[in-house]
């Protein structure tokens, strides 16, 4: 009798044992496949951190390195490159021809990194001269922290400044400009166009021209650059007056 218990007891035994071994499998099966599933979650991607503009560097050469502007600045006062109109902060640029030619026009434009264009002209610039600029229609540039972009120009050479050196001598003292036809014939319906010189750099873009009905052969002429008050004037260009 009592063998045949032992006997049914081991196989229930032995039943009960292997079904929690299935139900403890299940159950890591079940954990490891949530694991699973927590791991493949793709990462969020950081958003890349935009690089600022650093704007232009100074000294900037356009127009294949035959001009150079040296500087975008500030200027209070009369400003010559827009008929003597003041303004406070106008736009300034500081350009210098390093080309072997002369420069008889050049428009350029400083576009600033919020997209407002500032547009100067010079005029008449020998060989190796820098020229003080400013804005056209007296436009302010009120904040300097705001950088330039870009620098554009367009162009306009001749070989040599057209001074008729050849039959003209000029003598200059501060704004007096005298003139001696030094040639045999007369000269009649003269332009002479002037810039003026004020430390070094000519000061607007801007060449302030005086009609000069006539010289005569071997006689001088003396005319008053009253423009040029600020420092000293000087004869860039002497050429018969197209509108006469």
């Amino acid at each position: 009798m009592t063998r045949k218990r032992q006997r049914r007891f081991f196989p229930l035994l032995a039943a009960v044992l292997a079904a929690a071994v299935l139900a403890g499998c299940g159950s890591a099966a079940s954990g490891q496949s949530g694991a699973s599933v927590a791991q493949s979650a793709p990462a969020a991607t950081p958003e890349p951190t935009p690089t600022p503009n650093p704007g232009l560097s100074w000294p900037y050469v356009v127009e294949d390195g035959n001009l150079q502007v040296d500087s975008l600045f500030q200027y209070s006062g009369i400003n010559p490159d827009c008929d003597g109109e003041m303004g406070d902060d106008i736009a300034a640029l500081q350009v210098t021809n390093l080309s072997d030619r002369f420069v008889e026009r050049a428009e350029l434009t400083a576009t600033l990194l919020d997209g407002t264009g500032l547009n100067f002209v010079i005029t008449n610039v020998p060989a190796g001269q820098t020229v003080l600029a400013f804005a056209v229609d007296n436009a302010a540039y009120p904040d300097m922290t705001v950088l330039c972009d870009t620098v554009t120009c367009s162009a306009v050479y001749g070989d040599a400044a057209p001074v008729m050196a050849d039959t003209i001598a000029v003598d200059v003292q501060e704004t007096t400009v005298t003139l001696t036809n030094t040639g045999s014939t007369d000269l009649t319906n003269l332009a002479v166009g002037c810039h003026c010189l004020f430390d070094g750099a000519y000061f607007g873009g801007v060449t302030y021209n005086y009609a000069v009905d006539c010289i005569t052969a071997g006689s001088s002429v003396t005319i008053q650059a009253d423009d040029c008050y600020l420092g000293q004037a000087d004869v860039v260009c002497i050429q018969s007056d197209p509108a006469t």
